[in-house]
């Protein structure tokens, strides 16, 4: 009898049971599928360097003048004028060398650049007079090159997502190469002709510009960035004159020239980030 009522008992609780086991198991929480990592967000601080290529626009305010002596019957110096605004086009390629501090998205740096140009323009005028029935014709040229350009600027930018958007400003310097060649019909009776003069500038001035710049994928082994940029540059007015030789006759010339240099910069840069 004791038999009967215990296996009676023991069903029951069975089925009571299956539900519970059952239901348990059902509520064991799934394990989630593993995520992709996230990319690492662009770190600007740091030291960097890289190079750049482009092209300018140097743009340049000429003033020249020749005077003759001794002046002669009716002469009026200065008897040759040029004045133009010319367009010096060419090439620019150099490296740059910076670094930069990072909080939130305000990046603050400084950067020192230097780079090789091709920028050339030539500015000739002729003068001529028939006074005396004579057939006198005088010449001059001028060709402005800027040869190199370096600046040393501060820059100010705002980080978001992989790209840096900033300003930058500062001081900057040229070397700018000036060949004079003066010529004459009569060099017997008023300067040696052709007469030449060279001469280089060394020009300090100031820059602004603006640009953005790009990570290519911070990381181990991916260290790189790219940047297109603009720079206004202004290196001020290059002053230079000369004398041509004293002629048989007594008389020779003297040659003026003034030029104001601007130059409007725009480049790409590749950078490495230490």
């Amino acid at each position: 009898m004791k038999r009967i009522i215990l296996g009676g008992l023991a069903i029951p609780a069975l089925l009571i049971a299956a539900p519970l086991t059952t239901v348990n198991a059902a509520d064991m929480p799934v394990k989630a599928a593993l995520a992709p990592p996230a990319c690492p967000p662009c770190n600007w601080t740091g030291f960097y360097f890289g190079g750049n290529v482009g092209g300018s626009i140097g743009v340049s305010r000429t003033v020249d003048a020749m005077s003759g002596f001794p002046a002669g019957a009716g002469a009026v110096n200065p008897f040759l004028t040029v004045g133009d605004t010319r367009a010096l086009l060419g090439a620019i390629g150099g490296g740059q060398i910076g670094y930069n501090w990072q909080s939130g998205h305000v990046v603050i740096g400084v950067e020192a650049d230097w780079q090789a140009s091709s920028e050339k323009s030539t500015l000739t005028g002729t003068w001529g007079s028939l006074t005396g029935g004579g057939g006198l014709i005088l010449g001059a040229s001028d060709e402005e090159k800027i040869r190199s350009i370096g600046t040393a600027r501060a820059r100010l930018g705002w980080a978001n997502d992989d790209y840096l958007w900033y300003v930058t400003g500062g001081g900057a310097w040229g070397s700018i190469r000036s060949d004079y060649t003066l010529t004459s019909n009569a060099p017997a009776t008023t300067f040696a002709s052709p007469a030449s003069a060279s001469f280089t500038t060394n020009k300090g001035g100031w820059t602004v510009g603006a640009g953005v710049e790009t990570c290519l994928g911070w990381g181990v082994g991916n260290h790189w960035s790219a940047k297109l940029e603009y720079l206004y540059v202004n290196l001020g007015t290059v002053n230079n004159a000369f004398t041509t030789p004293i002629t048989a006759a007594g008389t020779f010339a003297t040659f003026t020239s003034s030029n104001r240099i601007e130059d409007h910069i725009i480049r790409v840069g590749l950078n490495y980030h230490l």
